[in-house]
Parts: structure tokens; sequence; C-alpha cells
């Protein structure tokens, strides 16, 4: 392998694993941590953001499984629940993802897993529900 490929390999495998830390940009929402309800929740939209895949953990957290271009700065990831769920056995709802690239324009596809607790959803709901993830 010449060297002059060897950093640009490093950098490609290291990348990712240094965007997976959880920054909060001043009055900006949280990357990780509580499910946000409708009050607390910053206007829906923002940045691209393919959700892949989610699961709601035994220990009531929602592991969410999503992919996004950058690679050059952090992202803020966050999830909102409007308190609204569907009339049903067991309750149904939507948890919206939020996503603020901070204008990171790097060509990377970035793949990560983001934990949110579910503490106000169960607290409202119960230990039974239905969860569904939609991106921005």
């Amino acid at each position: 392998m010449p060297a002059s490929v060897l950093p640009s390999l490093l950098a490609s495998l290291l990348l990712p694993l240094s965007l997976t830390a959880c920054v909060v940009h001043d009055g900006g929402p949280p990357s990780q941590g509580e499910v946000l309800t409708s009050t607390d929740c910053p206007a829906l939209g923002g940045d691209f953001l393919d959700v892949t895949s989610w699961a709601v953990t035994d220990d009531g957290y929602l592991d969410v499984t999503v992919g996004y271009g950058g690679g050059c700065a952090d992202h803020d990831i966050w999830a909102c629940w409007d308190g609204q769920a569907a009339p049903s056995i067991p309750p149904q709802l939507q948890i919206v993802l939020g996503h603020d690239a901070h204008g990171d324009s790097c060509d990377a596809y970035i793949t990560e897993t983001r934990r949110f607790a579910l503490d106000a959803v169960v607290e409202a709901l119960g230990e039974d529900f239905v969860v569904s993830v939609v991106g921005p």
C-alpha cells in the first residue's frame, strides 16, 4: 500500500468513531437523552436523516440507528413525542427525530445508533406500547 494512501485510510476508519460522542450545542436540543415532549421540541424538520432501525429496550430506552451525510462536524439528533397515542391496546405512538448537521457539507455517510430514554412515555402510558419512528 502506498504511504500516501495510509493517512486517508486511517482517517476514514477512525472518523466514524469520533462522531459517536454526544455533543449538545448552546441552545440546541440534546443529541441523546430523554425523548422530548411536544412543548420542549424544536421546530420539526431539519437536515436529512435516514432512520434504518429502532428498538425499545427492556430497560426503557429507544435505540435508533440512523445514517446521514457529513463527517466534519458534530451532529445533533433529538427525539420528540407529541404526547398523543392511538387509543388501541397496546397504545401506539410516533416518535419524530430531528437533525441539525450544523452546516457539515462533508461527503462521508455516517451510520450510528443513538439512545433516548422513554421515561415520559412510560410515565404517561405505562410499560406496554408500540413505537414507530420517523425522521425529518
